[in-house]
């Protein structure tokens, strides 16, 4: 009776690179839906076109005298009506 010996088939070595970290970041980053919800709340006001509201909150006139008299809380008032 004769030993045969069988070789192993040669094991490729992994060629799969590792991922981005940014991609690595967003696939752990979207499992946490209340986490994307957050982003997308955030984002939303930050690119936020402006507007009259928010120019009462910056403190300048728009150009309403409404506005303008509700900006200003004494009573003096500087509003122009046409």
């Amino acid at each position: 009776m004769t030993t045969e010996t069988m070789d192993a088939p040669a094991v490729a070595a992994p060629t799969a690179t590792p991922p981005h970290p940014l991609r690595e970041f967003w696939g752990y980053f979207s499992a946490n839906h209340g986490a994307v919800a957050g982003l997308v709340v955030i984002v939303t006001v930050v690119l936020k076109p402006p507007g009259p509201d928010t120019a009462m909150l910056a403190g300048t006139d728009c150009g309403s005298p409404l506005t303008t008299i509700a900006m200003l809380p004494d009573e003096t008032v500087y509003a122009t009506v046409a």
